[in-house]
């Protein structure tokens, strides 16, 4: 049986990256247990743009405030 694919949403993106956020361990332990079952996890382009979004952006304007390159080794890991 061919593996059910689970677009991921880039706010579990978000939440993965930003190891202090109160949803971290409930997004990690969710993806975890697909990971076990066997799903195949994806995502489109656009998770990738607003990840990169709100990681770079300004945190007095609801960002992360991240560097450029924080943001680069942060998506490298989504891509790969």
């Amino acid at each position: 049986m061919a593996a059910v694919p689970h677009l991921l949403d880039s706010n579990a993106f978000l939440r993965l990256a930003k190891r202090d956020d109160p949803e971290h361990a409930l997004i990690k332990t969710a993806i975890e247990r697909l990971i076990e079952g066997g799903a195949d996890l994806c995502y489109a382009p656009q998770n990738v743009v607003e990840f990169w979004n709100v990681f770079t952006r300004p945190k007095e304007r609801n960002g992360f405030g991240m560097t450029v390159a924080e943001a680069d080794r942060e998506a490298s890991l989504i891509e790969n």
